[in-house]
């Protein structure tokens, strides 16, 4: 096992239990306490975890990884508004990366008569909903599928992403420090997500106000990378202050 993937199933399991024992996670990941103990050290400099007398407890910064069934009924309004407003930056003939997740998919909602479209996507859940699109011509990423979040990822995922080019991406966080940048809990989701953001032209950031100031296990860009960032008006004004320096346009739904 990876070192990346034994912090990701530490996580996982802090997350479930909220503390986590040298001996849960020797027994979890199949390896020496010495090693245990040196994860522990990498997930409490990265302020994932909280240090105790024997193990670690959950940092409540850290946003979890939850499915999309989870997440679909959080905050649902604000995603509404914020996917609403995203679609008005789409134009006939553009080729477009809608990312996995639930304030992503509200895109697809709003396409309205937007036609002529090409799509690019490594969710199942997009890709489904593209189908009711006459005029927009979907592509999804082949690889391996996450049943937990219903995405496609893996090496075979990125080779094609790197063959390929888009006018915007609509791109989504689990969390969003000004320090850290933006972050997910999965390794493999991040990977994609840095490939996409690489080949696309303008890169769209919708992320309701929950996730400003939270913290996830992998790191996938910068706040210099994204050109639009959409959220509500639950976002403190300090936090917006701290991203102008990255000539990000702000638009707040």
């Amino acid at each position: 096992m990876f070192i990346e993937e034994r912090l990701e199933l530490i996580m996982n399991l802090v997350q479930q239990n909220r503390k986590v024992t040298v001996a849960d996670a020797m027994k979890a990941c199949n390896v020496s306490a010495d090693t245990v103990r040196r994860d522990f050290a990498r997930l409490a400099k990265k302020d994932m975890v909280i240090r105790t007398h024997g193990g670690i407890m959950i940092n409540t910064r850290v946003m979890p990884y939850s499915s999309i069934s989870e997440r679909k009924i959080k905050n649902k309004e604000l995603k509404e508004r914020i996917g609403k407003r995203a679609a008005d930056f789409i134009i006939e003939g553009n080729t477009i990366v809608v990312d996995a997740g639930t304030t992503t998919i509200e895109v697809m909602y709003h396409l309205n008569s937007i036609y002529n479209l090409t799509l690019l996507c490594y969710s199942l859940d997009i890709a489904n909903e593209s189908m009711k699109y006459s005029g927009v011509t979907s592509m999804i990423l082949g690889g391996i599928i996450q049943k937990k979040t219903s995405s496609v990822v893996g090496p075979d995922a990125i080779k094609m992403i790197s063959e390929l080019h888009a006018d915007i991406y609509f791109l989504g966080t689990n969390a969003f420090d000004v320090n850290r940048g933006l972050m997910t809990p999965n390794r493999m989701e991040a990977e994609i997500k840095k490939s996409l953001i690489y080949i696309s032209d303008s890169v769209i950031l919708l992320a309701d106000s929950s996730k400003i100031r939270k913290r996830a296990l992998f790191h996938f860009c910068s706040p210099e990378d994204i050109d639009i960032f959409i959220t509500d008006s639950g976002i403190d004004k300090e936090f917006i202050n701290e991203i102008s320096k990255y000539n990000i346009k702000t638009i707040i739904v």
